[in-house]
């Protein structure tokens, strides 16, 4: 689902790191997304030659996905660390930060202005770009602006000591809200500033169907029972206005929650507000919306949509209906705020759903809900302990009547034995005597002239008992087509030919690998330059030879005779870091490999298209 690419511009092609099909190149990876954060992208690699060569701050890397045709990180590395796993395998780990990052490398200077947001950004978007003006890669354009508080009159201060980076994304959106979302289009990068990016997604996020763990935590830190309004200042003093003019002398206001929650007092800043009537209106609105806390969920669920059976996948900024029945959560529809996504697992989201605020009236029913809830539970438990105590009572009783039964067998059983082991010791000895046998027929055998054995030929001088190599049927086997997938087919791949037909079993191990027609084994052998454990046939049935490469396991000798879907090995990825495959090779003349005499193996296997064959199933 995700190729992972090295780039050292944005113009050049890149070299690929991570490629999700099979044989591909493969790193372990993690994206963090966040929303109004800057995008996180962590990986580790075994390549030393590769990883030596990769410069941080100026290279950089590109997360693909395949599914959505999307990048979902784009970025450059700011840490590299090196390492030894647990096996004493060296691998170097890279840290890399989103383009969003760009904002880190400059300042903005200094200075006060009473603009809207709009212009704010803008003219601090012409700041910045004037100051990286030679870095074209770093120019970073207004996009669509389409926040509903975005012609707010704002004054707002600078200072030469923050980066573009705090002026721009935490204080001047970070404080005033909305969500900002940075996009490419062709070689350009555009900021924008939304009420939310994202939207409602119809799938759902419930127990029994993709839901595996959820934690729920809730913020309080932003409630406050006394609410201090400020409003502008005053001449060139560090005082402000306040409110005690139109307050009966006080400079406070007061939420209920005070009798319950004592002293919790906060300050709001209305540095555009000169009159104390409007002060106190607009503290009181807010003292009045205020919510008593903030609710977020930890949820880890399945990503169903990679295998169809949701019609989307998770994605930051979206809305999803959440139901946990033990969190007393029902179709609430909430966003993700959070996400993080291993690229080698990605059907194992990881995401962080909130924007969920709670009044307190809604927090006290969310107690009372949850205590009712749980008393069910201890009910229901305190009914299963007395059925499990019966269950328990009647199985102790059946159990002392299976011991005499059994006892009474014990005997039996012994004689039943003690005849089975002669019975076995006559039975090796015989098979020994067939072994010897058959070993002396395969050492004096020579293969026949190629063709018409087994069967005869077909027009294209194939063996007409034929097998595909790997029982399709299994789940998970995949071939593709070189239209649908060239990395996996025969032909030019990377600069160099692929001399095989690669299929696949989507990562699950101990599938059988058979003859695909008669033959006798020439070789059978683990072999170096990222082969592993390989197998050659030549052909009884045709004149041609075969080779199986990348095997877990081999089950035939050299000299051996091999009939049509016997099975020879098991699937593996021995000979390097590769996904389960196998690698299978056709050869006139036994020579394999790129630098060998191969032929696409296409036709022999039948390969009509994507996971389709014309060849019967081995077994």
């Amino acid at each position: 689902m995700y190729r992972g690419t090295w780039h050292t511009s944005f113009q050049d092609k890149g070299i690929v790191l991570h490629d999700p099909y099979t044989d591909g190149l493969k790193i372990e990876g993690t994206i963090a997304k966040e929303i109004n954060k800057v995008d996180n992208f962590t990986f580790k690699m075994y390549d030393q030659g590769v990883a030596e060569q990769i410069m941080p701050i100026k290279d950089y890397i590109r997360v693909y996905n395949t599914k959505t045709q999307e990048y979902d990180f784009e970025g450059r590395i700011f840490n590299i660390s090196k390492g030894t796993d647990q096996n004493g395998a060296p691998y170097f780990e890279f840290v890399c930060e989103g383009l969003l990052g760009f904002f880190h490398d400059v300042g903005i200077g200094n200075g006060r202005a009473k603009k809207t947001l709009k212009e704010h950004l803008l003219y601090f978007l012409d700041v910045y770009n004037r100051l990286i003006q030679s870095d074209e890669e770093k120019v970073i354009q207004a996009g669509n602006l389409t926040y509903s508080q975005i012609n707010r009159q704002l004054t707002f201060e600078w200072f030469p000591e923050d980066s573009a980076f705090e002026i721009i994304v935490n204080r001047l959106i970070g404080d005033n809200g909305g969500e900002l979302q940075l996009r490419r289009e062709g070689e350009n990068l555009y900021l924008d500033w939304l009420d939310n990016i994202g939207h409602i997604s119809a799938t759902p996020i419930h127990t029994g169907h993709n839901l595996l763990k959820d934690e729920k935590s809730s913020d309080f830190s932003d409630y406050g029972t006394i609410y201090v309004p400020l409003g502008a200042k005053i001449g060139d003093t560090l005082n402000r206005l306040t409110i005690k003019e139109v307050n009966n002398g006080s400079e406070y206001l007061y939420d209920s929650g005070r009798t319950t929650f004592g002293s919790l007092m906060k300050w709001l800043v209305y540095d555009d507000v000169d009159d104390p009537a409007e002060l106190k209106r607009l503290a009181q609105e807010d003292l009045d919306n205020q919510k008593f806390s903030k609710d977020q969920y930890t949820v880890s669920a399945l990503d169903l949509s990679l295998n169809g059976l949701d019609i989307e996948g998770f994605k930051l900024g979206n809305g999803y209906v959440l139901t946990d029945d033990i969190l007393q959560i029902k179709n609430e529809i909430l966003r993700v705020v959070k996400i993080n996504i291993d690229i080698n697992e990605p059907q194992l989201s990881n995401v962080t759903i909130g924007d969920k605020y709670t009044d307190l009236s809604e927090f006290q029913n969310d107690r009372a809900r949850l205590a009712d809830y749980r008393h069910r539970q201890n009910e229901r438990k305190f009914d299963d302990i007395e059925i499990y105590q019966d269950r328990q009572d009647k199985s102790i009783k059946t159990n002392k009547d299976n011991i005499v039964i059994n006892a009474n067998n014990i005997n039996t059983n012994k004689e039943r034995i003690d005849a089975i082991v002669e019975w076995r010791d006559g039975f090796i000895e015989r098979y020994n005597e067939l072994v010897g046998v058959v070993n002396d027929l395969v050492a004096n055998q020579t293969p026949p002239s190629g063709g018409g054995g087994g069967g005869g030929t077909d027009s294209s001088g194939y063996a007409n008992n034929r097998v595909f190599p790997v029982d399709y049927n299994l789940p998970g086997i995949n071939f593709w087509t070189r239209a649908t997938q060239p990395d996996m087919s025969y032909g030019p791949r990377w600069g160099s030919l692929h001399s095989g037909w690669d299929i696949g079993s989507n990562g699950n191990a101990g599938y059988g690998i058979y003859a695909t027609t008669d033959g006798i084994v020439r070789k059978s052998e683990f072999m170096s330059g990222g082969i592993g454990n390989a197998i050659y046939i030549e052909h009884t049935a045709d004149d041609y030879w075969s080779n199986y490469m990348h095997l877990a396991s081999i089950s035939v000798s050299v000299g051996q005779t091999v009939k049509a879907g016997q099975r020879i090995g098991t699937m593996g990825n021995t000979g390097g870091d590769y996904a389960i495959h196998l690698h299978y090779e056709l050869s006139p003349d036994g020579v394999f490999h790129s630098g060998g005499n191969t032929i696409n193996p296409q036709a022999y296997l039948g390969i009509t298209g994507d996971n389709t064959t014309s060849l019967p199933r081995p077994v």
